[in-house]
């Protein structure tokens, strides 16, 4: 038994692809330090119907949670572009906005006794009792 966590099995080891610096495509199981373009080379070890089937799930889940993510994304993208905009907006309204510090005309009578506007004929109202004294 532990001979046989000792021996290295061939279906297991991950194969790599990889460019060199004169831009050769190179392949093997351990990719040099400072290689361009390194990327995992999916071998077909899968013989079995109910084996490719399952992959193929596994691909689809994986792509539908990718298009979810993606379109996560694309709505963050545009919801943070529409606030930029608004931004953009309102610096560009206060700009263009008069200071609100300055000289502020306010009407008032030039004095107390100013006569005021005709309004008709004072409605009847009795007037009020006086105190008896």
């Amino acid at each position: 038994m532990t001979l046989a966590a000792l021996v290295p099995w061939p279906g297991l080891a991950d194969t790599y692809r990889w460019y060199d610096d004169y831009g050769k495509v190179n392949y093997g199981e351990h990719p040099p330090p400072g290689a361009i373009g390194i990327e995992t080379v999916e071998t077909d070890d899968c013989t079995t119907q109910a084996c490719r089937e399952e992959r193929e799930q596994a691909r689809a889940e994986a792509e539908a949670r990718h298009a979810e993510a993606s379109a996560w994304l694309d709505e963050l993208d545009e919801e943070r572009r529409r606030e930029r905009e608004q931004q953009r907006e309102l610096e560009r309204q206060r700009s263009q906005a008069p200071p609100a510090v300055g000289p502020v005309f306010v009407p008032v009578p030039a004095w107390p006794w100013a006569p005021r506007p005709y309004r008709g004929p004072p409605a009847h109202r009795p007037l009020p009792a006086r105190p008896a004294r």
